[in-house]
């Protein structure tokens, strides 16, 4: 992962920590169609190949641009820059799923290496970002088969 792209998940990340209570979105249905689950996948690589701190923000729902900033696009853009730099785009992007409850789908995703689950609200019939939850140190992913045997994988005592 390069320093600039790495530099920008930390501090999304740093920014998205402050806004794990903006959950509860608007619209969208419980189940989502394929049509919404293509959109989410859509946005979720869009914001993270952003290559400006102005497309970083128009990705984001308006809930995580109060806590990013204030609100208004231009102090997002502002904070974007003075965490990041004005230029930070991920090299691989991988949505590995992505599931719907309560109006919002939830994205989980391998950002440069990375595991994060993601969380989508749809506003004027566009999914945005308005949430990040970072994967790791939560133990393994359940997804994710055991080590092989000779890995040093020790199969617990019986």
């Amino acid at each position: 992962m390069t320093a600039p792209g790495k530099k920008k998940f930390q501090a999304i990340l740093s920014l998205a920590i402050l806004s794990l209570a903006v959950l509860a979105g608007c619209g969208g249905g419980d189940d989502g169609t394929s049509d919404d689950e293509a959109a989410v996948k859509t946005s979720m690589v869009e914001w993270a190949k952003a290559e400006t701190p102005a497309e970083t923000c128009a990705h984001m729902a308006s809930g995580f641009l109060f806590f990013v900033g204030d609100g208004d696009p231009d102090k997002c853009k502002d904070r974007v820059v003075k965490v990041i730099g004005k230029k930070g785009a991920a090299n691989d992007v991988e949505v590995h799923s992505v599931a719907f409850e309560d109006g919002q789908a939830k994205a989980n995703a391998t950002v440069d290496g990375q595991k994060f689950d993601f969380w989508f609200i749809e506003q004027d019939g566009e999914w945005l970002l308005n949430s990040i939850g970072l994967r790791q140190g939560k133990g393994p992913d359940p997804d994710d088969p055991p080590p092989a045997p000779d890995e040093g994988y020790q199969a617990p005592p019986q």
